[in-house]
């Protein structure tokens, strides 16, 4: 038996070998996911987990905020008639600014999703809103309708990578625990 720690107190985890159905011909049992070793003289494991793994609340929210400042960005920066009147100068600003967070957001969510191990079409998808929507309304002047073309692609597909990095299982082996 291997003592393990959690987050609900240490419990007695049955290690590898000795353990019931561990004998030639059967199937073993599978060990502890085990993360950290201890110097101590005992047979004592921890499994020390981060407190990020396995959740994606927080990459999810990080997602849910770019999606909100590049809609805000686009609804700011929508124009049919531009003129420079100081009201329309001032929603442009907001917009462009909403539009650099909103770009800052997706690109850190992408890193993110790639630090999280998703599948790269996830990635792709959570960063649609930067490579399409953000360097075009930085590219392009006032009048140009195309950052809202390009909004009618990539805010789907940030959709999409939310929903796909939401609903995606991990069932990979921790890097401590070797091969």
């Amino acid at each position: 038996m291997v003592r393990c720690r959690t987050r609900a107190g240490v419990r007695s985890v049955p290690d590898a070998a000795g353990s019931p159905g561990s004998e030639p011909g059967s199937s073993p049992r599978p060990a502890a996911k085990i993360g950290r070793v201890t110097n101590s003289q005992s047979n004592e494991r921890y499994v020390v987990r981060r407190w990020w793994r396995g959740r994606s609340l927080p990459w999810a929210g990080l997602v849910g905020v770019s999606i909100i400042l590049t809609v805000v960005a686009l609804e700011r920066t929508l124009f049919f008639v531009y003129e420079p009147v100081p009201d329309f100068v001032e929603r442009l600003r907001i917009g462009r600014l909403c539009m650099l967070l909103g770009s800052a957001a997706s690109l850190a969510a992408a890193v993110w999703s790639q630090i999280r191990r998703y599948p790269l079409w996830v990635t792709i998808c959570v960063a649609a809103p930067v490579a399409l929507v953000g360097l075009s309304t930085m590219i392009t002047t006032p009048p140009t309708l195309i950052p809202q073309l390009f909004g009618l692609f990539a805010i789907p597909a940030a959709l999409a990578g939310l929903v796909g990095g939401v609903l995606y299982r991990t069932n990979r082996r921790w890097s401590a625990d070797g091969p």
